[in-house]
């Protein structure tokens, strides 16, 4: 797999990037589920994002499951709230 992609982000609004260096372990054999993410988490002096085997290419991106619940959780709430601020106006 090729880690090696830039993605580009618009936004109409300034926002503070930190560039993360997290590692990456991809499960191409393994079916990943919180629970055995948690058990591989246990195992690491570092946390790393598990990709699992299930993956889908939609226009030409490739989209891959991951397991971590609540780092998960924490994204998708921070895509919501700005979602709603972007849709309020602000």
């Amino acid at each position: 797999m090729d880690w090696h992609k830039k993605v580009t982000a618009l936004s109409d609004y300034d926002f503070d990037y930190q560039p993360q260096n997290s590692e990456l372990v991809a499960l191409e054999e393994t079916l990943i589920t919180p629970v055995l993410n948690g058990e591989q988490e246990n195992g690491e002096e570092s946390v790393k994002l598990h990709l699992s085997q299930i993956s889908a290419v939609e226009n030409g991106v490739e989209f891959w499951s991951v397991a971590d619940e609540q780092r998960f959780n924490l994204a998708l709430l921070s895509v919501k709230l700005l979602e709603g601020i972007y849709q309020q106006g602000y």
